[in-house]
């Protein structure tokens, strides 16, 4: 149960990554998403709840090199009863420059039955570096450090969705498919996904129009197929995340949007 359930709680992310970069140096003029926003999802497994996650931007900005930057985190856990078998407290974060929505900063701390992480990466866009640091859990101390070799045009994932929220997607036809370059953890990701079109789909807080967006997922063990993760955002100027449906080699998993506080615009939501 344990990799399922963690990979949905963080898969919201990971697949909302992927898009296109040609821009990614030029100025947002305006935002779909607000200082103080929260979003949150309930996760299941088949038919059992196992575990919620959290989508935070911090109603305050952050200076970080003279650059001011939103503060947007996601918390991940499992719940209930599922928490007995696979005890996961996950918490992936970034500063987001608040006029490209480029990374400046981005930090994991992982928590996962007895697998502890904590690392934080920093961006420098002049040199086109990143700066991995691999830290102490318990003193944050540096443990190991490398320098890796970006292009000038990367997301860490975080920044990736907030610069998908903020394009304009009624652009797309049914089939473009979208790229990008993202970081993760200390490795550069080629990501791939295709649009299909709009439908109606439901979730915990309501049913929402919504894109519908599929990353192309290279063979490993996990999933089951090709395109087995399906993101749906919202048609509306804030183009939220509102629900993932994975496919596993050992079941399906969803993640939902089951609420949310001070979204900039009107939702484009039914009962």
């Amino acid at each position: 149960m344990k990799q399922p359930t963690l990979y949905v709680l963080i898969g919201i992310i990971v697949c909302c990554t992927a898009f296109v970069t040609d821009h990614l140096n030029s100025a947002i003029e305006e935002h779909s998403f607000a200082q103080g926003e929260e979003l949150n999802y309930q996760v299941n497994f088949g038919f059992i709840k196992a575990g919620e996650g959290r989508m935070v931007i911090e109603d305050k900005l952050y200076q970080i090199k003279g650059n001011p930057c939103f503060k947007i985190d996601f918390y991940g856990k499992t719940t209930g009863a599922v928490s007995w078998l696979a005890s996961v407290d996950d918490n992936w974060g970034a500063y987001v420059d608040a006029v490209d929505l480029r990374p400046h900063i981005s930090y994991r701390n992982i928590s996962e039955n007895n697998y502890h992480k904590k690392e934080i990466a920093e961006f420098n866009h002049h040199n086109n570096l990143i700066h991995y640091q691999n830290l102490d859990v318990q003193t944050g101390e540096v443990k190991s450090s490398e320098y890796i070799q970006a292009t000038n045009k990367i997301f860490d994932i975080i920044c990736g969705m907030a610069y998908l929220r903020n394009t304009n997607m009624n652009h797309l036809n049914v089939g473009d498919t979208l790229k990008m370059n993202a970081f993760m953890k200390d490795t550069i990701y080629n990501f791939q996904i295709v649009y299909y079109g709009k439908e109606k789909i439901k979730t915990k807080a309501g049913r929402f129009k919504a894109h519908i967006l599929k990353p192309i997922m290279p063979e490993n063990k996990l999933f089951s197929g090709t395109e087995p993760i399906t993101v749906w955002f919202s048609d509306d100027d804030n183009q939220i995340p509102v629900r993932m449906d994975a496919d596993f080699v050992v079941g399906k998993g969803k993640c939902m949007l089951s609420g949310y506080h001070n979204v900039k615009n009107e939702l484009n939501v039914s009962n």
